[in-house]
């Protein structure tokens, strides 16, 4: 992490050198709000005409992780996002999300500190699956496992995909819990971490961004959330993506983990989200 750090400072020292104009955002420490969390945005607008989002962020580790942006080139979509980079740059307070709809593609741009714009988004989503819901994320808790639950108590098949090998098994183990608890497939993916935030919803609408399937994400974090009902779009995600990663993960049996493990790590995330929430005086 130190040597990270490092290298970001030399990073952005040789951009400035070179005339890149480089601009710190959302700096630590309290406002009227509570502590701000960090902006969690992932966004490259190209001439105001092409613009990507995801979940990569500009780090050499996220580059060896398994993740993947999307590239926005639709009529006024790329002008739309331009337009909440600029507001961030000039630290514009901004008191409500930005969300606009365009030919096969639903832009939802959060502003964090108690916006519920994401959870309401993602809630309605998974309210709305009839038949399978696909999540390939790293980072899942509450409000969503719950909810998850839900729409598997429904006769909804609910599949996550998460990593074998994670940066954070407690988050792993709280996942497998909730699998237990409400009778949701997990699968895990061997090799590099997957950072992939995705969510499939009947096959049909596809939903992904910077925005992980978390308690920070939900409210607490700046994020881009993309709604994509185009058919070509999905169907090339579920070839690309989550087909090959569906193959290519195992499925994990309840009894491969300690119950009282994933117990124990469950109620420490839920612990930790209560915390961070508050802490952000929501």
């Amino acid at each position: 992490l130190v040597h990270e750090a490092e290298q970001t400072r030399t990073l952005i020292t040789q951009l400035r050198a070179h005339g890149v104009d480089v601009r710190y955002g959302r700096p630590l420490g309290l406002d009227e709000t509570g502590r701000r969390a960090r902006d969690h945005k992932k966004l490259v607008v190209v001439d105001d005409q092409v613009a990507y989002v995801g979940g990569i962020n500009f780090s050499e580790h996220n580059f060896l992780w398994h993740d993947l942006m999307l590239r926005v080139a639709t009529p006024g979509t790329a002008e739309f996002l331009a337009a909440d980079f600029e507001r961030t740059w000039r630290a514009e307070a901004v008191t409500a999300p930005a969300r606009q709809e365009f030919d096969g593609i639903e832009l939802v741009c959060a502003i964090g500190d108690g916006d519920e714009a994401i959870e309401e988004a993602i809630t309605a989503a998974i309210g709305k699956a009839r038949r399978s819901l696909i999540l390939e994320c790293p980072y899942i808790t509450e409000p969503y496992l719950e909810l998850l639950g839900e729409a598997r108590s429904r006769g909804v098949e609910v599949t996550i995909i998460t990593s074998e090998s994670i940066n954070r098994a407690c988050m792993k183990q709280s996942i497998m819990a909730a699998c237990r608890r409400y009778d949701l497939q997990m699968r895990l993916l061997p090799g590099p971490m997957t950072h992939v935030k995705a969510m499939l919803v009947d096959g049909e609408t596809l939903m992904l961004g910077s925005a992980n399937f978390d308690f920070l994400s939900a409210s607490l974090q700046p994020e881009i959330l993309a709604f994509v009902n185009d058919p070509a779009l999905v169907a090339d995600f579920d070839k690309r993506v989550m087909g090959p990663d569906l193959a290519a993960s195992r499925t994990w049996h309840p009894e491969e983990t300690n119950e009282a493990v994933t117990e124990l790590s469950a109620g420490l995330i839920d612990l930790a989200g209560n915390f961070l929430v508050a802490l952000h005086g929501q």
